[in-house]
Order: structure tokens, then sequence, then C-alpha cells
């Protein structure tokens, strides 16, 4: 519901929107209309091309990955294979361009300035993009429109390569397709400032069906001296097999019908993935098959040079057939021919290596520099030679990143880059809130399975936490947070576990590790996996065992890190059940008013199902509870978890968790019997299709009692969070999407949930997970829990005040006590920043000197606070 205000006020109108937000709405005051996806971490995850300057320095382009969104990136490395700190931002620069954009190509102009080009959009309306830089990294304007050249040739352009020519020109080649139009080759022409070169084709286009077929693809070309340009690639019919081909145009695009058989070469193999033209302008082509790497070399009029090994084909197989192909080749002075490419073991494509060879001018492999591989998985795609002629190579670590490597004469690495540049976080497995509104979210980063992260209220990232938001510690390559957790004094503790040991680390405001908590700060738990933690009341630490186990184990610190010899022994609790021999694995910790404690999860005998236990303020098992001190969920029939337990002022427990695929609460009495008189004999349940397959179930009760769950749901193909509120008599509560409320984070990638919290300052709903989408990203989301009136541009209330209104010479601003230091603005009626400054901890009441400004009415904005104040300046 929006409503529109006009209030009149002397000598000005002034219009404010009242619009209503209806329980599971987006707050979309939090990050991008509500959803926060990996917004603030990035990595450039892949090398798609690179070239060597004059100086010898390589430039690496790649695309970088900021939420998900996909953009440019450049780096540049010294000729010691060291990233060259006077480029950019610390060795690299990034540009966004839309929502999806894919570096392909990198190439220089004679003055030293950078073309980069590419595709932007998705898989089936991509354009070609091409973007000129300085060489100092930033974007040149003078080129195309702001320094971008977009081109189109139908709904879906795919660029593949491109040249720079010796007077600066460039020449790019691809494919095509419309709705109505099979494939057709692309070439196209463009002047040194991304001008069409109108002289080239039909509109500085030649687009060609080669050989009649209805669909021919580009994969790569090379310029000779004399401008000819030679491209290769495949054409085919539905349902046949295709065939590779090779072909000639000449500086004007018109076929060169002296290559050839008019133009056109034809290979009844499409092994043909990469061309490159020697000192004699001779084609040389790269390749392979399913048994061997493959090279050729055409004379220059097209026609196989037999004079290079069999009939000018070489194919090298080797002891064991395999999948094998070159992707890349270049030529030395001196006519060696050196190539890279990947060995596939299996059918896999996880399994390749990536290969380096060298043949002489005849073709035949180089003996002492053989074949290489790398150990690792992964592929070369590009190699060029550096000033004394040793090769360097470009490609991908298939399990990490961008793989850079410089070799010696006989193919033994001398100096090698494997990197993802940047740094970001990939899974929020845990998120806690402290008092400020500020969320910190704990899971797994690029740089460190180990990783924190902190944002503001709005969404955005806080760069006073960590390095620029995120704090990463290195525990191997094993340990990731599990759990948050906030204390009293807002520090931030993380509980980190693998199935061989655990570790909590406790850190200041800033993310430093406090150095005051356990050992250093840090305090180790060997041979435990613990997977959930809680602060009690008196800010004591309890830690509960996350491992499938017949006992289950409960740790307890002090506030300091400290065992707390008063816990079971000498500060661990060892708990076996008499009568049980399941499995367990703890999802939850409260504390009841006693000091007693409840631990709740599920427990595995061929069906999971859940438990929950109870124990005295030290530990020992209280076998008055349940059966001999422990309830099970139901047996045979039902697979069910308990991720929530909490004693209620009467005694009573109150329960959530999931059963099949339905959100389940229940009640227990104090003696841990099912309350029959609650809902359905003690149990009230929701469905919810396909949940349970992903992430995981959470549960939260908020202030008024209401249990809120969240999960992720499978429906048509498509993800949801959903969320439901029961209320506390186990009823849906009809306020809330009738108790129920799907959301889409996004049309890509899959989806998992993890954690789910209430802000306290509003009972709004945040939930957090991690999502597939070319690699993992996480995702936050902000829900409005009730129905809220936002007034957008004024909020009266009293949670700051100004005094006096009217004024002409000094405003005072006076609000409640804060921890943390904040920030005003003085904004005029044009929405101008007139006034602003910072407001120190603790600091309840500043002067505002209004003096200078002209009469009129000012709006006041303090930090992150919701509301604006406003006053009238007089004269």
């Amino acid at each position: 519901m929006v409503l529109r205000i006009s209030l009149c006020l002397g000598f000005m109108s002034m219009f404010f929107l009242i619009q209503a937000q209806s329980p599971g709405d987006f707050d979309t005051s939090f990050g991008d209309n509500g959803k926060v996806v990996m917004g603030f971490g990035y990595k450039m995850y892949s090398g798609s091309d690179f070239v060597a300057q004059a100086d010898g320095k390589i430039l690496v382009v790649g695309p970088m990955r900021k939420g998900l969104k996909t953009g440019f990136a450049m780096a540049r490395f010294t000729p010691s294979m060291e990233l060259d700190s006077t480029y950019g931002q610390n060795g690299y620069i990034y540009t966004q361009l839309g929502d999806r954009a894919i570096p392909k190509m990198i190439g220089l102009q004679s003055d030293g300035k950078v073309i980069v080009a590419g595709n932007m959009g998705d898989d089936e309306h991509r354009k070609w993009l091409f973007v000129r830089y300085f060489p100092t990294g930033i974007v040149d304007s003078t080129f195309g429109e702001n320094g971008v050249r977009i081109s189109s040739f139908g709904i879906n352009s795919v660029l593949n390569d491109m040249v720079i020519l010796p007077d600066d020109r460039i020449i790019a080649a691809g494919h095509y397709n419309d709705y109505w139009t099979k494939h057709k080759v692309v070439l196209a022409k463009f002047d040194a400032d991304g001008t069409k070169d109108l002289a080239f084709g039909e509109d500085g286009r030649v687009i060609k069906s080669i050989l009649g077929y209805s669909n021919s693809l580009c994969q790569s070309m090379a310029v000779k001296e004399d401008g000819n340009i030679v491209f290769i690639g495949k054409v085919f019919e539905l349902n046949q097999d295709p065939k590779g081909f090779v072909a000639q145009v000449d500086s004007f695009g018109q076929m060169d019908l002296q290559f050839a058989n008019q133009g056109v070469l034809t290979l009844f193999e499409p092994w043909v993935k990469t061309i490159t033209i020697d000192m004699s302008q001779r084609i040389l082509l790269g390749g392979g098959s399913y048994t061997s790497f493959f090279l050729g070399r055409l004379n220059a009029n097209g026609w196989f040079d037999t004079s290079f090994g069999s009939d000018g084909i070489v194919a090298i197989e080797l002891a064991l057939p395999k999948k094998r192909a070159i992707q890349g080749i270049t030529v030395s002075p001196t006519g060696k021919i050196f190539a890279v490419g990947w060995e596939q073991n299996n059918y896999s494509f996880s399994s390749r290596h990536q290969a380096i060879l060298t043949v002489n001018d005849s073709g035949v492999l180089d003996s002492l520099f053989g074949v290489k591989y790398w150990p690792i998985y992964s592929i070369g795609n590009h190699i060029l030679l550096d000033s004394v002629g040793s090769p360097i190579t470009l490609g991908e670590e298939l399990s990490y990143g961008m793989i850079l490597a410089t070799y010696d004469s006989v193919g033994i690495v001398k100096q090698q880059f494997s990197w993802h540049f940047g740094t970001s976080q990939e899974a929020a497995e845990s998120i806690d809130i402290q008092e400020d509104n500020r969320i910190v979210i704990g899971g797994e980063g690029t740089l460190s399975k180990f990783s924190l992260s902190r944002i503001e209220s709005d969404g955005s990232l806080d760069l006073t936490f960590g390095e620029n938001g995120i704090r990463n510690l290195d525990f191997g390559d094993t340990i990731n947070v599990v759990s948050v957790k906030i204390t009293s004094d807002q520090k931030i503790i993380a509980l980190g576990a693998c199935s061989k040991s655990s570790v909590m680390v406790r850190l200041m405001q800033d993310g430093q590790v406090d150095t005051s908590f356990g050992s250093n700060g840090i305090e180790w738990i060997p041979n435990l996996e613990m997977s959930f933690m809680k602060i009690s009341p008196n800010e004591k630490i309890t830690l509960a065992s996350g491992r499938l186990s017949d006992s289950l184990v409960l740790i307890r610190y002090d506030k300091d890190g400290h065992l707390d010899e008063s816990f079971g022994l000498s500060g661990y609790a060892n708990i076996s059940f008499p009568s049980s021999s399941n499995f367990y694995k703890s999802r939850y910790i409260s504390y009841t008013p006693d000091g007693s404690i409840l631990v709740s999860g599920k427990s595995d005998i061929g069906k999971t199902r859940y438990f929950l236990t109870r124990l005295s303020s030290t530990g020992l098992l209280d076998t008055t509870f349940g059966n001999s001190g422990v309830v099970h969920g139901s047996y045979w029939w039902d697979d069910n978890e308990l991720v929530f337990a909490k004693a209620l002022p009467n005694g009573k427990i109150i329960g959530g968790g999931i059963e099949n695929e339905n959100f389940l609460m229940v009640r227990f009495l104090p003696n841990g019997a099912l309350d029959t008189s609650f809902a359905d004999e003690g149990k009230a349940t929701i469905q919810v299709p396909d949940c349970g397959y992903w992430g995981r179930m959470s549960v939260v009760q908020d202030d008024s009692g209401k249990l809120n769950f969240s999960h992720t749901s499978n429906e048509s193909s498509k993800q949801y969070i959903v969320i439901a509120r029961f209320n506390a008599d186990g009823t849906l509560d009809g306020d809330f999407g009738e108790g129920l409320i799907k959301k889409v984070i996004s049309d890509n990638g899959d989806l998992v949930t993890n954690a789910l919290l209430i802000q306290p300052s509003d009972q709004k709903i945040v939930c957090a997970g991690k999502m597939y989408y070319h690699g993992y990203l996480y995702f936050l989301t902000r829900l409005y829990a009730k129905e809220v009136v936002d007034i957008d541009e004024v909020k009266q209330n009293n949670s700051f005040l100004l005094f006096p209104n009217p004024a002409m010479e000094q405003v005072m601003l006076s609000l409640g006590r804060h921890s943390h230091q904040t920030n005003y603005r003085v904004i005029d009626a044009m929405g101008r920043v007139r006034l602003s400054g910072k407001i120190s901890p603790g600091s309840t009441k500043i002067a505002l000197d209004i003096s200078n400004l002209p009469k009129g009415i000012y709006f006041v904005k303090v930090g992150q606070l919701t509301n604006t104040q406003q006053f009238v300046k007089t004269e």
C-alpha cells in the first residue's frame, strides 16, 4: 500500500511517500533490494589471455566475479613473475561492464594502449565487447563510446579471437546466430579508435557461410604480413558429424580464391583449435584427438607443407591412448615450435593435466624438452616467448584458478604463479548480530577455509573489520567456521571444526585476534569435531560435538577461554545414554532458568530421528528426563531432526525442526514427555515440498514467542528460500503470508540455506547461506517480520532530537548513548548534503553550526538510524 501526502509549509510544498511493508517483503534498505550476494567479495578465477609488453612485463586478462556480476580484470607481472604493485590496485584492475562480461583476448597498440575483447550477456544473447585502457590501467574514454565498443550481429554474437594490426586497427572473429538463422562466421575490422572500418566487407564486417553448410563456426584466426586473414573453425548440419576448415580472406574481406580450394581447405575431422603464422608466412595449426596431440603446417597458399611431419601433419601419440589437445602455439625466430595444451586421463574434464611440448622446423619432437606435464589437474591455453626465447604459459588450475609459468630450455618450470586474484568469502555457515545491527558472518573463503566478515545494517561491507571487511585465519585446508557468537562486550567468538579437530578464536571489534582469550587468542580442541556453540547468561561458553557418535561431548569454558573445571571432568562432559545404541550429532544448546542445559539434534540408527537431552549445570545427565535422560523422535516411519529446543517459563520445552518434508514444531512437558495438549498430539507441521535435501534447517524464536523456520525448497527446477512462522500455540501465523513465505534469491545457481536470525532492534528476519554460480557465493537476505509503515523522506520519532526548532545560528542534536563512532549529515530540500561530521562513541549531544546555511527546511540523518529529523533555518 502506498499513500502520497502533500504538505504545504508556507513558502514551499513537500511530498512524503508512505509505504506499507508486508510481512515477508524484502527489506529494500538492505543490500540490493533486500539481498546481498557476496557483493564485496571478489576473485579472478581464470586467465583468458596474456601479452608481453615492450619492457618485458606481462599483462594477464581474465574474468573477475563480484557477487553475481562478472567483469574484466587485468593483472600485470614483472619479468620475474611478481605482481607489479605500481599497476592499478596492488597489481590488478577491475572493470564492471553489465551483469556478465567475460574477457577473452588482449592486445597492444603501438602506443602501449591495451585492447581487451570479449563477450557480454547471457549464453543465448551475447554481444561483442571491446575496452581500451591506457598503459596505467585506466579506461581510455576516447575509444568507442566512453572507452567501450559493443557490436552485435544478431540475437547471439560470439567473439572468439582478436588481432591488433601494425597500424593499430583491430580485426575480430567469431560467429552469430538468430532464432531464425543458423550459425554464420563473422569477421569485423575497426579503426584504432573503435569506429567501423567501412572499407572492410560490408559496413565493416564480413558474414559468411562456409562451403554452403547451414552452420559455420569460427574458432580462431591469424593475420599475415600482407593483411590476408586466415581463420579456422568447423561446419556441420544437424545430426551430422562436423568437419573442420581453414579459410582465407584478403585485407578487404573478400574470399581469396587463390588459397587452397577456392579459399577454403576442408579438414575431415574438426581437430584444429588454434592457429598462428611463422616467419615464412606458413600457417601453423594446433589441436588434438582422442589419442594424439596434433600439429599441422600449411604453405602460404593453403595446402599442406609436406616437409613437415607426415604430409604436413605431426601426430604425437604417447604410450597410453588418452584424449589430448593443443590449445596454443608460438614459433621462435629459429623456427622451433612451442605448444601448450592438456592431456585427459579419462572421460572426466576434471582429470586434465597441462602439457607443454616443442618440435623442430621439420616437426620432430625435441628429445630433451619432450612433453612435460603439470602434476595437478590443469589445462594450458596460451603460450608466448620472452625476450630470450623461453616459453611462458597461461592456463587454469582446475581446483584453484589461474596459472602462469615460465620454463627453461628443457621444459622445467622456472617460476610459476597459481592464484585467485582478490579474496572472497564463499559460504555463510553461521551469523550473529551485534548491538548496532552489524552482522558477523562465518564461513569459508577463497584464501582460507576459516573466514569471517562483517556487514553494516544496510548490507554494505564494514571496512573497519579485518582487511577490507574480511578476516581470514589459516588453520589448514579443512577447518572452516561452523558457529559465530557475539559476547556481551561485542567481541566475536568463532568456532571452526573438521573431522579431526576444532578451534575457537575470539576477535576484537576490528577483527584482530584477542590475545587475552585462551592461549594467545586461540583455543584448540584436538581429536573432537564440535558443531555448536552457546554463550550462557553468566558468559560461560558451551560447545557440543557435531560428529555422529555413540555419545555426546560437551565442553565448557569461562568467558576468557579457559576450561571450566566445575563442569564435567575438568571441563569435559562425555554423555552416554544407557538405553540407546544410537549415534548422536548436536544441533542446538540452550539453558533453562535453573541453569540446566538442553541439547538437541539428530540420532541415527538406520533412520534419522531427533533427540533431546537435559544435563545439570555441572554437566551430569538428568536421568529423570525422558527415557534415562534422552527423548527420541518417532522411529521407523519418519526422518526427523530437532535443531532448536528452549525451556518456557512454565517449564515446558518448545522445539523446532524437520520431519520428512515438513517443518516440525513440538512441545514437551518438563519431564520430556510429549505435551499431547499441544496442537496435534504434541506436534504441529506444515508441508514444504522437496525441503531437506539442500542446506540446513534453522529455527529461531522471536520476542513474541513465535518460532521462525528457514530452509530451501526445490520446486519446478527453481530453488526458494522458505520461511515459516508458528504461533506459540502451534498454529501458523496467518499474518505472515498465511504462515509460509517463499523467496527467490536469484534465477541463477543452486541455493543452500544455513543460518537464520532475528534482529533484536526491529525483529526483521535475516537468512544466510550459499549458492553455486560459477563457483560458490554466499548470500544474505533480510525480510520484514511484521507490517511496517515507512515514510521515506521523513520519519518523526524520538531516537534523536533537534532543538531549538526553528533556529538561526545553532541546532543541538541530542541522541541516546552509543558504543561506536557514527556520523551525521544535514541535507537540504534538494537532497544535497550541506553539513556532515563524526559523532564520537558515548557522545549524547553535539552542536551543529547552521549560521552559513540559507533559510529553508533541512533534514538531519544520523548513522544507520532509519529516521530523519527536520528543522527550519530562519534569518
